[in-house]
């Protein structure tokens, strides 16, 4: 059943809302006097406006009732139903939560470790794992290709399954023992991006500061500045529920598969243009529009060539991505007038103007923030995998304490095997 789009995304008008749920307005206004959907007064008169997130979640249960299967099927698809339960993550219209705890508000006042912590054992003051004096070794061989330095994302692929193949506690799936793998992980993907010695810091915590290693290792012309840039992103990225590459990583880990391998299922999922790569492409938006006067006339453009706008848009948030609006807080405080800044706002008023339903989403922040700290080419790509990091090994610990095998079946929709049979025997 596809979805009705109104003018505000968050209200349905009656029509719209009894469309969704396939009722007659007077069974619609049974269910606001039930308290199943809230409404509010539209404008002057009696015209009243209802809650889209409450007309879908009650769409959802009745699908469920009616037909499980099919309520399954539109869960993997779309961005509306629940597959498993989790304590990790929750994402409303308005903010994104870690156990509770509001990540916007974690990202103006904690670090990146003790959000970590809090991720992987409920409390934001704890150490995300014991520590260990031993950061995995990262020899240069393993990051070179024909002489060539690798590209982050192939290096931490190459390297992390030789970390696996020499560390004798790999398959270790007890809580802190995956807490501790998780911290060497972390550390080699730092390591990676330093080029194969361990950043300054990084045995100072169980994750190794991760925020001033990315700005030394990028070679930030003011360090402590970028670092301050760099931390919100990381506790905003860590983690947003059931995503691709975070679906990726937990599948993994219900077949027990060790956190590093699971953390492998994560970035090969992670590399393509709707996902991880997505700010790479969002940096190409903004060289070609180029000034702040030609973004009206380029989003009309990509719109009339029917183009991806990468940077717009998201499959949960409808009004705004509270990960966008946090972070691009800082980067507004921390340098005001940035003319990339003002870019992105002229791209933001034009694609209100034009679209419905496309806030400026975390992509374009993450490009923003390469390019406000001139950060090299896959940078952000590279922030989101070691902020994601921390994600897929906390999933990996929930699903290995849940302990079953994700094993969803496919709705088979090819041909019947009973004529294809009696097809054959004319032959």
């Amino acid at each position: 059943m596809s979805d009705p789009v109104s003018a505000d995304s968050a209200f349905l008008t009656a029509a719209e809302a009894a469309a969704t749920l396939g009722v007659k307005p007077q069974t619609l206004y049974a269910y606001v006097s039930r308290g199943l959907i809230r409404s509010e007064q539209a404008g002057g008169g009696r015209r009243r406006r209802y809650l889209r997130a409450d007309v879908l979640r009650l769409r959802r249960r009745v699908e469920v009732r009616s037909n499980p299967a099919a309520a399954a099927h539109h869960a993997f698809t779309r961005s509306e139903g629940s597959i498993l339960d989790s304590s990790l993550t929750l994402i409303t219209e308005e903010e994104l939560y870690y156990r509770g705890l509001p990540a916007t508000s974690l990202a103006a006042t904690a670090t990146f470790e003790q959000v970590t912590a809090l991720l992987w054992s409920g409390d934001l003051d704890a150490p995300a794992a014991a520590p260990d004096a031993s950061p995995p070794a990262v020899p240069v061989e393993w990051l070179r290709s024909d002489g060539r330095l690798l590209d982050p994302w192939f290096a931490f692929q190459s390297v992390l399954p030789r970390l696996a193949a020499t560390d004798p506690a790999a398959e270790d799936l007890r809580p802190a023992a995956v807490r501790r793998t998780g911290a060497r992980i972390l550390r080699a993907e730092l390591a990676c991006v330093a080029g194969g010695s361990p950043a300054r810091g990084t045995r100072d915590s169980s994750t190794g500061h991760a925020a001033q290693a990315l700005a030394s290792a990028w070679g930030a012309a003011d360090r402590e500045r970028a670092a301050a840039l760099i931390e919100p992103a990381l506790i905003l990225l860590a983690d947003h529920e059931l995503n691709v590459s975070t679906l990726a990583a937990r599948v993994a880990a219900s077949g027990r598969a060790s956190p590093y391998h699971a953390v492998l299922a994560g970035l090969a999922a992670v590399h393509g243009t709707l996902h991880g790569q997505a700010s790479t492409l969002v940096a190409e938006l903004l060289r070609a529009v180029g000034r702040p006067e030609r973004a009206r006339g380029v989003v009309e453009e990509y719109l009339r060539s029917r183009r991806p706008l990468h940077g717009f848009g998201h499959r949960v948030y409808r009004t705004r991505d509270p990960r966008a609006v946090a972070l691009f807080g800082h980067l507004r405080a921390a340098s005001p007038g940035h003319p990339t800044l003002e870019l992105a706002d002229a791209l933001d008023d034009a694609v209100r103007d034009l679209l419905v339903d496309s806030p400026m989403n975390v992509d374009m922040t993450l490009a923003v923030l390469a390019a406000v700290l001139d950060l090299p080419a896959g940078a952000s790509e590279t922030l989101f995998i070691v902020a994601r990091t921390a994600g897929w090994i906390a999933h990996a610990l929930e699903q290995y304490r849940e302990g079953s095998l994700m094993r969803p079946r496919a709705r088979y929709v090819g041909p019947d095997p009973d004529e294809r049979e009696g097809a054959a025997d004319a032959f």
